[in-house]
């Protein structure tokens, strides 16, 4: 299941996949499905940290706070 939630209880948007589905092509159809939102902080799990996520959800004016991969060898802004 991936989601984008307001709080704990409160979902925008959810999608089902298979499990060998690609979390962050899924994670970024969701995003694409609500469109810009310049200055709303977007918290993502470390699953959907990769370089064309992070780009794709600036690009739609989220501020980012999302965790690094343990395999990131470079540090992200």
């Amino acid at each position: 299941m991936h989601a984008i939630t307001t709080d704990d209880v409160a979902f925008v948007k959810f999608s089902l996949s298979a499990e060998n589905a690609s979390g962050t092509k899924v994670g970024q159809l969701l995003l694409e499905s609500i469109g810009k939102r310049e200055g709303v902080t977007l918290l993502m799990d470390r699953a959907y940290e990769d370089n064309k996520t992070r780009e794709f959800a600036k690009e739609l004016g989220f501020a980012l706070v999302v965790p690094p991969k343990r395999s990131r060898k470079k540090t992200v802004e």
